[in-house]
């Protein structure tokens, strides 16, 4: 006889917790990688990203696949990652663990939305400079000849930072950007910013809850569920 299929509003809630997941997952694996290749970075860094990605893939995993998630009232039966990312709900020892990892995530998540802020800033810059032509206007007639000038430095300036990125790169990025909308970037820029806005909720969340687990505000019975 076929198992019951799970209610509707259980398989939405799956499915946008996987979702969520895997972009967060995918977000941790991408701080990792700037971590691994920043020469001068700090060592907290590298362990707070590693250590997101590892909790973010474990409860995935979860997710993923249902038998990973023990049957009501059975903790015996959980799996390593359900344990992993579900310990801080039964012990205060696990609680206070997971708060330091949970601290540490809050900075690294801040630390790259501040160089999120900048590269979206200059890149938004550098994106409306090229879908406007800006390094074109050598073309143009200034009639003030101080502008003029300061606008043929700008060029000559902006068109040797790209000849030479064409050079190292082997493609020309301004032809590469044009054959993009701008909407595309614009959409892409909007979906990593509440992607992470998410994930620092999510973290906060734990961290709440972890909080209240540690000082005792709430039984461990309780934050179980």
């Amino acid at each position: 006889m076929a198992s019951p299929s799970p209610p509707f509003g259980s398989r939405v809630y799956t499915s946008i917790s996987i979702a969520l997941l895997t972009g967060w997952t995918l977000t941790a694996l991408g701080f990792s990688a700037l971590d691994l290749l920043n020469q001068s970075r700090k060592y907290i860094e590298p362990i707070a990203s590693i250590s997101l990605l590892t909790f973010l893939a474990c409860r995935l995993l979860v997710f993923l696949d249902p038998s990973q998630r023990a049957p009501d009232g059975d903790q015996d039966s959980n799996s390593i990652a359900h344990r992993l990312t579900t310990g801080y709900r039964q012990s205060r020892q696990h609680a206070l663990a997971m708060l330091l990892f949970s601290a540490a995530w809050l900075y690294e998540i801040a630390s790259k939305a501040v160089i999120m802020f900048f590269t979206t800033v200059f890149g938004g810059v550098m994106a409306a400079a090229i879908y406007n032509d800006a390094f074109q206007r050598v073309e143009e007639t200034v009639d003030d000849p101080v502008a003029n000038a300061s606008a043929s430095d700008l060029d000559e300036t902006s068109l040797a930072q790209i000849e030479d990125f064409k050079d190292m790169a082997g493609f020309d990025p301004v032809a590469l950007f044009k054959m993009i909308p701008p909407q595309v970037f614009i959409y892409c820029a909007a979906l990593a910013w509440v992607n992470l806005a998410a994930l620092t909720i999510y973290v906060l969340r734990i961290s709440w809850r972890s909080i209240k687990v540690v000082f005792g505000s709430v039984p461990v019975a309780e934050a179980k569920k």
